[in-house]
């Protein structure tokens, strides 16, 4: 099979409609970029709790403040996703948490790129704590011109029409949960990974597939079916067990300068 010129998203999308999800995930390392973000083979796979810990001490020991950790994943991913499309527009469905954070930092940098971006916060602006690295990135999104709309209660109904009338997304990024979920995915989250799911669109999982252990790999209830997963740290091990790799697509892990110090694994 012979792919065109056009970018990773475009070639992807033409492959999914004309063949079907499971084909599509089949070929999609014929056509990804061979020398775009590190490979997880380099890394140890750690658990939920490792992860935290080394943010902990990251933290706490080397004074390294979380905001910078969140700008460091989301301008890696930013980069990487850069990489995967011509001219967008790019829909990042965020979360209230640190994933969202990192789906905040991702739309700024595409947006000063001079990529078409738009945020869709799955709850209420007053969700976010705006004390949070999420909700300081949440404040300076709302300063830029990147539109942002809400789903902000289990009744609201979802049509990617609202969010972009005008030219269907090149490339949709899942910023809605992360590595600290462990319980069943409720409404609405679970019937908007559906829609996700369901369209052509190629998907970028930030840090982990919403919906997916981290430590088990099981599928809680519902989850992102992930073309492309860029993980930040360190990949998870639950990326190897269970639904892991079937919702993972293509890992490729991003440097957010934890201390190699720390890393004793």
């Amino acid at each position: 099979m012979k792919w065109n010129k056009l970018s990773f998203a475009d070639n992807y999308t033409a492959l999914r409609q004309e063949f079907g999800y499971e084909q599509a995930q089949k070929f999609v390392d014929c056509f990804f970029p061979k020398d775009l973000g590190n490979l997880p083979s380099s890394y140890p796979y750690l658990t939920r709790e490792q992860i935290r810990e080394l943010d902990r001490r990251s933290i706490a020991e080397y004074n390294i403040p979380g905001i910078l950790l969140m700008e460091n994943a989301g301008a890696g991913a930013a980069e990487i996703i850069c990489r995967l499309i011509r001219h967008g527009p790019v829909i990042i469905f965020c979360g209230k948490g640190n994933n969202g954070g990192d789906g905040f930092v991702v739309a700024r940098h595409l947006h000063n790129r001079g990529i078409p971006v738009s945020v869709c916060l799955i709850g209420s602006f007053s969700s976010v704590a705006p004390q949070t690295e999420a909700g300081i990135n949440l404040a300076i999104l709302k300063h830029t011109k990147i539109p942002i709309c809400e789903i902000a209660n289990s009744s609201d109904s979802f049509d990617i029409a609202q969010i972009s009338p005008q030219t269907p997304p090149e490339l949709i990024v899942d910023a809605v949960f992360g590595t600290g979920l462990n319980s069943t995915v409720q409404e609405p989250f679970a019937s908007i990974f559906e829609q996700l799911n369901a369209w052509h669109y190629p998907i970028v999982a930030l840090d982990i597939p919403s919906g997916l252990d981290a430590n088990t790999g099981e599928i809680l209830g519902s989850a992102i079916n992930a073309t492309l997963t860029i993980t930040f740290g360190f990949p998870k091990i639950g990326f190897l067990r269970k639904q892991g790799p079937e919702c993972t697509g293509i890992v490729r892990v991003v440097d957010i300068s934890i201390p190699k110090e720390l890393i004793q694994f």
